[in-house]
């Protein structure tokens, strides 16, 4: 069940997060970091001393106690998330804090039957009866966003907006790049870019791999990856284009036609065949949903256990094909057809392995690779890896969460290293730029405006365009001007 709602106008007073995993303890730095008032609730004793880098309050327990959640004394502002690693304590957690008052519950569920169904019993009035207001399943969140990049050939990474009708989609630029060396301005000659804006771009650092100690982060060793990365900038005309930076650029999903060919020459829009690592739940739900969407395409599962391949074969008999091998048997790979007209999803429960893996098959074959990662080290040398998209769960959970809140933030940008995200604003009647042509509203040097919506229809982001109550701006900015930009709004 998902929602692009916002709860409430005003932010809740506090935030209880209940459970302090890696999507928890991100979440709370997050929210803690926008001003938030967050309790953090975790049975682990030891997670006192993370929640005192932050400027959240600790509690030790379990988010499903009566006595606790009794403690907390809840009021009409407050707002409770659970996101342990457990869906039924997550669930259970938001029926007893309902019982004890708290009015909005967020519950983050893994397995895909959670969720709500259509022309069913079990659907969002199902689980509100039951003191859910929302249930964030990170399953189908995670298998949407996979769907979006294949659809999107030579994509790094796209987000949806209003419902598809504004897209922001990230390219990498290759040596073999036609707009290598090109200034940002000198596109507005280009065909392809008419209807486009290159928003924001990440300037490249070029990584010698052993020094910057990839090699080390396999054995397990800790680096310093700030010192690896480029800087997040909202670029001028000037702007000369690089080798391996990376452009985020909005425009309807239409106008993006073509535009991953400039990116990419070598690039193919069409597959055959998609090969997916990984034996658990996500990477079966994940084959079970492409097997679905792209009939005539042939899905396998690449699969190192025998009992769990035997059980898939068994289950879904012809509809999947199961490959009972490691992902560095190459030769059996390319016997079964994996090639440069092939996708591989590398999605074991393993992340480094999901990281060689796209790098093996990306040697060896030149496969499309779209690898999902967690650790922040790892994500953040993603973008300067030979692998085309990461997918990184944890981000588009709490990218969600934080559309809850105020001022309805995406966390897009921020996950690579700086501070510049892209955010939503709704022009209000007594604001001050009500009436006003956009050229007038005096933002801040370091922001920009991708897409504005009126009553759910895009209209032009020009400087002449006038602001009307309740418009829909949508703006990269950094995350520091928030509040100056919503006095504007």
């Amino acid at each position: 069940m998902e929602t692009n709602e916002t709860i409430r106008n005003l932010p809740p007073k506090r935030i209880v997060v209940i459970g302090a995993g890696q999507i928890g303890m991100y979440l709370v730095r997050r929210l803690s970091d926008e001003g938030f008032n967050v309790i953090l609730v975790d049975e682990d004793e030891t997670i006192r001393d993370q929640a005192k880098s932050t400027d959240a309050s600790f509690i030790h327990g379990h988010g499903c106690d009566p006595s606790l959640l009794s403690k907390l004394q809840f009021n009409r502002d407050d707002m409770l998330i659970a996101v342990t690693n457990y869906d039924e304590v997550n669930i259970l957690a938001c029926q007893m804090a309902r019982a004890h008052g708290c009015p909005t519950t967020i519950a983050r569920v893994y397995r895909s039957f959670y969720r709500e169904y259509e022309d069913s019993p079990i659907s969002k009035n199902y689980w509100k009866e039951r003191g859910i207001d929302i249930l964030f399943n990170q399953t189908a969140i995670a298998t949407k966003e996979i769907e979006n990049l294949i659809e999107n050939p030579g994509t790094i990474d796209t987000i949806p907006l209003h419902e598809g009708k504004l897209q922001i989609n990230v390219y990498r630029v290759k040596d073999n790049s036609l707009l290598t060396g090109k200034r940002l301005v000198g596109l507005q000659h280009v065909k392809k870019f008419e209807n486009l804006l290159v928003a924001a771009v990440t300037t490249n650092v070029v990584v010698d791999q052993k020094k910057t100690g990839l090699f080390s982060l396999f054995r397990g060793d800790r680096i310093d990856v700030k010192s690896t990365i480029g800087k997040t900038v909202l670029p001028r005309g000037d702007y000369v284009i690089k080798n391996g930076d990376l452009l985020y650029i909005s425009g309807t999903k239409d106008s993006f036609d073509g535009v991953g060919e400039i990116f990419d020459p070598e690039m193919k829009k069409s597959f055959k065949h998609i090969f997916i690592l990984g034996g658990g739940i996500f990477s079966e739900r994940l084959a079970e949903r492409l097997v679905e969407k792209y009939p005539g395409k042939t899905v396998y599962l690449l699969i190192n256990d025998k009992r769990r391949s035997y059980y898939i074969t068994d289950y879904y008999r012809e509809k999947i094909q199961v490959l009972n091998i490691d992902f560095d048997r190459m030769d059996i790979l390319k016997d079964e057809g994996l090639d440069d007209n092939c996708i591989f999803i590398a999605a074991s429960n393993d992340e480094k392995n999901n990281i060689l893996s796209s790098l093996m098959v990306k040697e060896k074959t030149g496969a499309r690779t779209i690898a999902i990662i967690q650790d922040t080290q790892f994500v953040q040398l993603m973008p300067y890896l030979a692998v085309d998209a990461a997918i990184v769960p944890k981000h588009l959970l709490v990218e969600k969460l934080l559309r809850i809140f105020h001022y309805n933030v995406f966390d897009v940008i921020s996950a690579i290293g700086d501070d510049i995200e892209l955010m939503e604003f709704i022009v209000q009647e007594n604001g001050r730029a009500l009436g006003k042509a956009i050229s007038e509203c005096e933002l801040p040097r370091e922001s920009i405006i991708v897409g504005i919506f009126r009553n759910g229809e895009m209209v032009p982001a020009k400087g002449n365009t006038v602001l009307e109550a309740h418009d829909h701006i949508i703006i990269f900015a950094k995350r520091n001007l928030i509040d100056k930009i919503n006095d504007i709004f």
